[in-house]
């Protein structure tokens, strides 16, 4: 059945519409030479049959007027899959689906066959991506109206469950194809139309799931059908008990009148939240600043950010941004404390005026939307589907952490002033008493140079960037059983957003199948997203046909955005050991979303409850602090034959505990902000910049710097983590639990024991969401977790 009903074929030929324009895009990929052949192998994808005439020369109006009526028929997952594959086969005329390329017995699968292609495009300009808008709330509301237009008795699994299931299954790789653009694409029009597709696509989210029509025809299927419903498989019927639970959280069981507020309230904070983001990302502050005001930075650093462009002012100046490759460094080694304040203060006002009357807003809103729901506040509606299930209990664990790390907070400050002390006697300057927020990284540092003995900044040559990603996968590929290749462009179905992007594909390593593939973007540029994060891009899930068969299997795609220094003219990119860990974890949350593939888009990978989210990866930064596995991914960039010197990574594992106290302080702070924020019980709000004055010196002992207000630019409190940052610590129990339990048990013997990581791969990481993490924990230590090994990593208990 068409989705898309033209009104008739002169109408098609003058509208620009998203199947017009991307059949445009695929023909400009094509050369001239292959442009005739190219039709022939379109036509052979889209139609599966070609017994047509085909011209000699081929025109773009030929092209696509030939092809037009071919995709009118498809839904958005197969037209991208289609035309992904036939772009390949037409790019590499040599290949056929039954070709079998090998690297290193291992098969190179492309989009030869459509059943290896993704669903999603990184080549739409920014009038393809609005039309592609239009086409996917097409696409959903066809789905909805379908199961609201069912007589309430004739209501069943294949017309009422399968149609959700199947819609969330083939959406995934296709909304991405509009969203992910505004975090990396370099042109700032295709970054603003991906953003607005996002805040569109939001709105239209918010009004299919506070459809009543479809909630009652599916309610009442839970209702008439319960027999057949007990004959499901459990992931279906945890799919129907979380769809049925949303809609009630959702509020369509309220009276009208509430009911549409809440509507309004979230198309509202959609709406600003997409603007916080892009307000992060686009906001590029920069400082000129004399090599006498860096004192303390590294050649190379220097080197990096020297000016040497003759008609530039600035000439022999230095060009320094806020963003991290730029900012720790300063941070932790400038010896100019106006400098590390100059930083600090541009970096904790990102975006001060247009963010904090968003945030500002939207804690507003959430209050009121959760007291609608019945809830006292936003934290207690967010956490009730969260493993910590109240707002009390997360403050207990917040506020009782606290109050343990106090002791070890107050030594880390004392030491930490010594150093201040003496350093400002040395330099015959005068010593306040205090450690601001700008001396905090800088003591930190010195602190782990005198009493561990290590300079973290004389391991960057040890850490070239390439090294490290093949150290880190060589450990990933013999833990978890899979293999990595790295495929070029030309031998992708895509179509790279940037010259710096790389790609792998994925497979187990025994069966040699195809799992789905990961991309990297790994330095900081104009525009992209200014943290590291992990974004899926396309959901690993079963494909089924109309009559519920496990019909196929839609491969994962993700990426990991990063912003690790660049490379210079004569050095590659050289990692700080936080790098290192920064990366280990963020490719931790890449390896749980393409291991993690259960029967239904909505609980693949990492959509577990956020709560436990972060356990898997925090759990996996372990490997960073180990001699066996630093050496795999270290080797000097000048040899890399050369390790880690033996005494300098043992200083480096005693030293992970360094300034623990005020570390883990800091970010109890940050979970404690955020629950304060939300267990606001009153309409008018908080202001954000006094609650942190008030909360940072109570919690972390630091005050704010005057003037600055860094919840501006929390991007975790508009960006899904609102009333769960404390996740962050809470997960670390589970982490340090299931490492020292079962990965460091034997030491270093076990640490790379494969056993260890197949247990690991299955019961952690494959389920995805689609059990409760708790049950997904006793499975795999045996046992109920505990907090002792965490305890002892905090330095707590002997």
């Amino acid at each position: 059945m068409s989705l898309n009903k033209p009104a008739d074929d002169s109408e098609e030929q003058k509208s620009e519409d998203y199947r017009t324009l991307v059949l445009r895009q695929c023909f400009q990929r094509i050369p001239k030479d292959k442009q005739s052949e190219s039709l022939k192998v379109f036509h052979e994808v889209l139609a599966a049959d070609t017994q047509t005439d085909f011209p000699s020369e081929v025109t773009q109006e030929m092209f696509v007027n030939r092809l037009n009526k071919l995709v009118r028929n498809l839904n958005l997952y197969d037209l991208h899959r289609k035309l992904a594959t036939a772009t390949y086969r037409s790019l590499n005329s040599s290949i056929s689906a039954a070709t079998e390329q090998k690297k290193d017995d291992y098969r190179l699968f492309g989009a030869a066959d459509e059943s290896y292609a993704g669903s999603v495009r990184f080549d739409l300009s920014a009038e393809a991506i609005k039309a592609l808008v239009a086409e996917i709330e097409q696409e959903t509301d066809a789905v909805m109206d379908g199961i609201a237009a069912l007589d309430e008795n004739d209501v069943n699994t294949n017309n009422t469950l399968l149609p959700l299931i199947q819609l969330g299954q083939r959406l995934s790789g296709v909304e991405n194809s509009v969203c992910f653009l505004q975090n990396v694409s370099p042109s700032k029009e295709i970054r603003d139309a991906s953003n607005e597709a996002e805040k569109e696509l939001n709105k239209h989210a918010v009004e299919v799931s506070m459809r009543k029509d479809v909630y009652h025809k599916i309610k009442a299927y839970s209702e008439k059908c319960k027999e057949s419903i007990a004959g499901l498989d459990a992931e279906w019927r945890r799919f129907l008990e979380f769809t049925l639970r949303d809609y009630r959280r959702a509020g369509l069981d309220l009276e009208d009148k509430s009911y549409e507020r809440i509507k309004e309230i979230k198309k509202r904070m959609s709406t600003i939240s997409s603007q916080f983001q892009k307000n992060c990302n686009e906001e590029n502050t920069k400082f000129i600043f004399e090599e006498a005001e860096l004192d303390g930075m590294s050649a190379d650093w220097l080197k990096a950010r020297l000016i040497t462009d003759d008609s530039n002012e600035n000439k022999g100046k230095y060009e320094v941004n806020i963003k991290y490759p730029s900012l720790f460094p300063v941070l932790q080694q400038c010896k100019v404390e106006k400098t590390r304040e100059t930083m600090l203060r541009a970096h904790n006002s990102r975006c001060m005026a247009e963010n904090t009357p968003i945030m500002e807003e939207l804690v507003k809103l959430r209050y009121e939307h959760a007291r609608l729901l019945g809830k006292a506040s936003h934290a207690d509606y967010v956490l009730e589907t969260r493993m910590a299930k109240t707002a009390q209990t997360v403050s207990d664990f917040l506020h009782d952490l606290n109050a343990k790390m106090e002791p070890l907070a107050k030594a880390d400050m004392a030491a930490l002033l010594k150093l201040k002390q003496q350093e400002k006697e040395a330099n015959q300057e005068e010593f306040d008493g205090v450690i601001h927020e700008h001396d905090f990284r800088y003591y930190c540092r010195m602190r782990e140079g005198s009493e561990f003995a290590i300079d973290k900044e004389a391991l960057r040559p040890f850490f070239p960037i390439q090294t490290v990603i093949d150290g880190a996968l060589d450990i990933y590929q013999s833990l978890l059983g899979v293999k990595f290749l790295q495929i070029k462009e030309e031998e992708s179905q895509f179509q790279f957003w940037h010259n710096e992007v790389l790609l792998y594909q994925v497979q187990d390593s025994e069966s040699k199948q195809l799992m789905g593939y990961f991309f990297l973007d790994l330095h900081p540029r104009e525009g992209k997203y200014g943290h590291a994060c992990k974004i899926t891009l396309q959901t690993g899930c079963n494909v089924y046909d109309n009559h519920g068969k496990h019909s196929g299997q839609q491969l994962p795609i993700n990426v990991l955005l990063c912003n690790f220094p660049k490379p210079s003219a004569d050095k590659p990119s050289l990692l700080s050991h936080d790098d290192v860990v920064t990366f280990f974890h963020e490719f931790g949350h890449s390896v749980h979303q393409l291991i993690g593939q259960p029967a239904c888009s909505r609980f693949a990978g990492t959509a577990v409850e956020r709560d436990f989210v972060e356990a898997p990866s925090q759990m996996l930064e372990n490997w960073c602090w180990k001699s066996t596995s630093l050496n795999l991914m270290s080797g000097h960039y000048e040899d890399s034959s050369r390790k880690i010197p033996a005494d300098s990574v043992a200083a480096l594992a005693k030293s992970k505990n360094a300034n623990c106290g005020l570390l883990t302080k800091r970010q109890l702070y940050f979970g404690i902000l955020d629950q304060t924020m939300h267990t606001v019980q009153n309409e008018q709000g908080v202001d954000t910049a006094q609650l942190c004055v008030e909360l940072q010196p109570k919690i972390w002992g630091i005050e704010v710097q005057p003037g600055t207000n860094f919840v501006s630019s929390f991007a975790h409190l508009a960006g899904g983590y609102d009333a769960q940052y404390y996740g962050y610590m809470w997960s670390e129990v589970f982490s340090a639990d299931m490492f020292y339990s079962v990965f460091y048990r034997d030491g270093d013997k076990s640490l790379l024991d494969p056993a260890n990581g197949r247990a690991y791969r299955e019961k952690i990481l494959a389920p995805g969401g689609s059990r409760d993490a708790i049950d997904l924990l006793k499975d795999f230590l045996g046992r109920e977790p505990n907090n002792l090994a965490f305890l002892k990593e905090k330095g707590l208990q002997s």
